[in-house]
């Protein structure tokens, strides 16, 4: 990516009533030559700041607020260092990042909670961050002690800011992350598992594309025209084993699905259920084994989306998820919900509605009192039942 680069190094200083000591000079220059952030409490040697590119957080600096190790962000804007007395600080003082992840789905939400402390604001307005920059989030550099002298007066800090470059990862890196665009390395030897977690971090295939050494054009791309360039392109597109494989597999073992309801439709680069037909009843039943710790689960899979009932059991439900459950889906409304009368067991039902049909489909009663009436039962002797009333809607 053109444009200048800044780069910050990181400030290593002892500290200490020995300070000063000769032994404590020449630990923190030994220290200057650490580059391994796993042995630097995730503050690198140097950083190559560029406006425009990718930095991945290194540490947990802020969980609630999705300032966690492993999130990237575009570099938006760099404040340097003023005063260049200051030589025991890094020369930059400030940078600002801009996420695309969302928290629930909400536009903006990493960072706002740090965007909306009163020194960041007086931060932005001396910086100039106007408002159409909203959603940057500015960033100090951290001092973490990266080296403890046993038995000594004095140790060893670094002042740096806990991010590294990121225009690309390791797989184990990406573990739980998504992204529009996924470009995967298929050109060494991956275990099953290690593809998988590479595969899946796309949200939609036409985000994904696999590579390996034969993919990447490099002899005298610099002397080619752009027809050779093209040229060269598309012969390796008919050579490419990757891609005859691909292609072979499009045309001659493409999966039919059975489920109308799993059929999608790609809008907006975003995954959306469409219904075949409105005369069928889509009804999805699932064991959730604990509903609360997985809300977040339940409401980004798009299959329940295209549901007309979905039915969850072993919820171990507490009355006071029950708000959270109301809250769930836009495109639903909570019919049933049922709470043990014992914390102890894992019982627990609920049922969500397409709104569309809610004035169709009613609870009708359950058994979710039946524990406290007979106590003698334990989780295994317990089933929990309820009752709903579907009327149809069809004239005949």
């Amino acid at each position: 990516m053109p444009g200048e680069v800044c780069e910050c190094k990181s400030i290593n200083v002892a500290v200490g009533s020995a300070k000063d000591s000769n032994a404590a000079i020449n630990l923190a220059a030994n220290c200057s030559k650490h580059s391994d952030v796993n042995k630097t409490m995730g503050l690198p040697l140097t950083i190559q700041f560029k406006l425009g590119c990718k930095y991945m957080i290194t540490n947990n600096l802020r969980t609630e607020d999705g300032h966690v190790n492993g999130a990237v962000g575009f570099l938006k804007k760099i404040i340097l260092e003023s005063d260049d007395r200051l030589r025991e600080r890094p020369k930059v003082k400030r940078v600002y990042l801009e996420f695309d992840e969302k928290v629930n789905d909400i536009e903006g939400s990493i960072g706002r909670l740090t965007r909306e402390e009163d020194s960041s604001v007086k931060y932005r307005r001396k910086d100039q961050i106007d408002k159409d920059n909203q959603h940057w989030t500015m960033f100090k550099w951290e001092q973490q002690t990266i080296e403890h002298a046993k038995g000594k007066q004095y140790h060893i800090d670094r002042l740096q800011f806990p991010m590294v470059e990121c225009e690309s990862m390791t797989i184990h890196k990406s573990q739980g992350q998504t992204y529009l665009s996924v470009c995967v390395n298929i050109g060494g030897s991956l275990k099953r598992s290690l593809l998988y977690v590479a595969l899946s971090r796309a949200t939609n295939l036409n985000g994904l594309f696999l590579f390996g050494a034969k993919s990447i054009v490099s002899d005298n791309i610099r002397k080619m025209t752009q027809k050779q360039k093209q040229d060269e392109i598309e012969k390796r597109e008919r050579t490419d084993d990757v891609r005859k494989e691909m292609k072979r597999l499009r045309e001659e073992s493409v999966l039919k699905n059975s489920y109308e309801s799993l059929d999608l439709i790609e809008t907006n680069r975003i995954h959306k259920p469409t219904r075949q037909s409105d005369d069928k009843f889509f009804c999805l039943f699932q064991n959730i084994q604990h509903f609360n710790p997985k809300r977040d689960i339940l409401r980004k899979d798009f299959s329940h989306l295209s549901m007309d009932v979905i039915l969850l059991a072993e919820g171990h439900n507490m009355i006071q998820y029950k708000y959270q459950a109301e809250h769930l889906f836009d495109q639903f409304e909570l019919v049933h919900f049922s709470s043990p009368i014992s914390r102890q067991t894992s019982t627990g039902q609920l049922c969500f509605v397409n709104k569309r049909l809610k004035d169709n489909f009613k609870f009708v009663a359950d058994n979710c009192d039946m524990q406290a009436n007979h106590t003698y039962l334990d989780d295994k002797e317990l089933v929990e039942l309820s009752l709903f009333q579907l009327k149809s809607s069809s004239p005949t």
